[in-house]
């Protein structure tokens, strides 16, 4: 895996442990003549944006050192 850029990385894991909603799409029931009959709604999901450096391709010391700017 190619990692991202160090900028890229920082923006990435500055969205860690940040909550997110997902929602599943919404279902049309369609009648037997093909009209919509009903829409069954989506779920919504709840979580946490969850990553590491390691996950990123960096290590926390390479992201830490200012020196690196890859």
């Amino acid at each position: 895996m190619n990692r991202p850029n160090k900028e890229t990385a920082l923006k990435i894991l500055s969205l860690a442990d940040q909550p997110v909603t997902a929602k599943e799409r919404d279902v049309p029931i369609h009648s037997s003549d093909g009209q919509v009959y009903t829409i069954l709604p989506g779920a919504t999901q709840e979580a946490v944006f969850l990553t590491t450096p390691e996950a990123l391709g960096w290590t926390q010391a390479e992201l830490d050192d200012p020196t690196i700017t890859e």
